[in-house]
């Protein structure tokens, strides 16, 4: 099936104002949801917004909230998402610390209580556009965790992307990755179109490796991205995007709502 890019724009704007979304934030949304797919990422398109439904309809995503700044120490700001719109209140924060490095060179920006941010390559193209690098430490929570410590079997983390953008006189290079071997996105879109995932990246319930991604939705994990090193990265984008930027982290299991 091929669909239009402003027909399923619109098409998302139109159940994002459904939700009470102002037509500015719905947009933005709907926008950067239509590019994730474009860019060929399904996993992070517009396959989300059922997710986002329900999250809202469960009191959880705030439709029309935005980023506050909470510290400022120069180079150094917090910010509060409130449980916005990631791809709102995450291009927020961007655009926060985008104008302090300008100001003074250099900017380190915490963000927390965001709402799901989407493709976390959109934020570092954002910074590469305006003519600066960018690194993005991201942890995820809001649900149990996914992915097991290489060797283990119970899940201990999440997918913690880890992003960096470089601006070039051709474009920006980008690095945008999960820090499991694939994301959880992915393992849903493998199932949808009745395909196996690769060889590596998914383990059954049991810790057994499958290529089944009907496994993962009855108790089996993620493995990491290259063994011990993927694993020692998502911990360190645990400690960072989360223990740092002070707010729960996935081992907050009472926390850990599905929304």
């Amino acid at each position: 099936m091929k669909i239009k890019r402003k027909r399923l724009t619109d098409f998302a704007v139109s159940i994002f104002v459904s939700m009470g979304t102002s037509e500015k934030h719905a947009t933005e949304v709907a926008t950067h949801l239509v590019e994730a797919n474009l860019k060929g990422h399904d996993s992070h398109g517009v396959g989300l917004i059922p997710y986002y439904v329900n999250s809202w309809d469960k009191g959880g995503l705030k439709v029309n909230a935005d980023a506050t700044l909470e510290k400022d120490k120069g180079p150094i700001m917090l910010v509060n998402g409130n449980l916005g719109f990631g791809q709102v209140v995450g291009r927020q924060a961007t655009d926060m610390g985008i104008e302090r490095a300008k100001e003074i060179g250099l900017a380190c920006v915490g963000s927390r209580n965001n709402h799901h941010l989407g493709r976390i390559g959109a934020f570092g193209e954002h910074c590469a556009k305006a003519g600066l690098i960018s690194i993005h430490f991201v942890n995820v929570v809001g649900h149990p965790p996914v992915v097991s410590p290489w060797g283990g079997r119970e899940a201990r983390m999440s997918t913690n992307p880890f992003c960096c953008a470089v601006p070039t006189s051709e474009g920006p290079i980008v690095l945008d990755m999960a820090t499991s071997a694939i994301a959880g996105g992915k393992v849903s879109v493998a199932r949808r179109k009745g395909l196996n995932v690769p060889d590596g990246c998914l383990f059954d319930a049991d810790g057994a490796p499958t290529n089944n991604p009907d496994d993962f939705f009855t108790g089996g994990t993620l493995g990491p991205f290259g063994q011990y090193k993927g694993y020692g990265l998502g911990l360190i984008c645990e400690l960072l995007g989360g223990a740092l930027a002070g707010e729960w982290t996935i081992q907050d299991v009472d926390k850990q709502k599905n929304g």
